[in-house]
């Protein structure tokens, strides 16, 4: 029976290791995933991300940019952080959404 691991973990597991108060077991990795990580359902499953290269809002860097990983360059922000995220199909859709106190030059990375 798979488990959600606390803390520290966004996993499930089936390793027979639930503690003894743990009353929520799954029968999938999926179910158990669903209910305690689905904002990270990803992660959870260990399923690897791709690139989508969609536009999202990178709070950190304060720019909009695109949904691959940093090493492929042009306007690649790193990978989208979570399901939770607004993506977008242009740089300027997500810059009028999100940063439209900036000019598109200064919002798109």
């Amino acid at each position: 029976m798979y488990h959600h691991r606390y803390p520290g973990s966004s996993k499930c597991l089936n390793d027979g290791n639930e503690p003894s108060w743990q009353h929520n077991l799954y029968t999938s990795a999926q179910q158990c995933c669903s209910s305690h990580f689905s904002w990270d359902l990803n992660n959870c499953l260990g399923v690897e991300q791709q690139a989508t290269y969609k536009w999202y809002a990178n709070w950190s860097m304060g720019k909009c940019v695109q949904d691959c990983k940093n090493s492929s360059g042009g306007s690649c922000g790193g990978l989208v952080p979570g399901t939770y995220v607004i993506t977008h199909s242009s740089a300027e859709a997500c810059c009028n959404a999100h940063m439209s106190y900036l000019p598109l030059s200064q919002c798109k990375y």
